[in-house]
């Protein structure tokens, strides 16, 4: 899952707001845009774990998405 998620962060590296890296990663990821409260949940989860590692953390945000149940039981 590790080796999917690298490759979605370099996916999403042309885009440059944190907020369309997340669309994006929803996009290609659960095939829906993400509400906007997940919006706001991932933006925060992004902002935390950037303060955190202190690099970009879309590896960890891509991993999560793929972690999902809605991606294992409904995709």
């Amino acid at each position: 899952m590790r080796y999917q998620a690298k490759s979605l962060k370099v996916r999403v590296s042309a885009a440059h707001e944190p907020v369309n890296k997340i669309r994006l990663l929803y996009r290609w990821v659960l095939s829906r845009d993400p509400t906007s409260k997940e919006s706001s949940l991932a933006l925060s989860f992004v902002s935390r774990r950037r303060q955190q590692l202190g690099s970009e953390p879309w590896i960890d945000y891509a991993q999560a998405l793929l972690g999902t149940s809605e991606l294992q039981y409904f995709h």
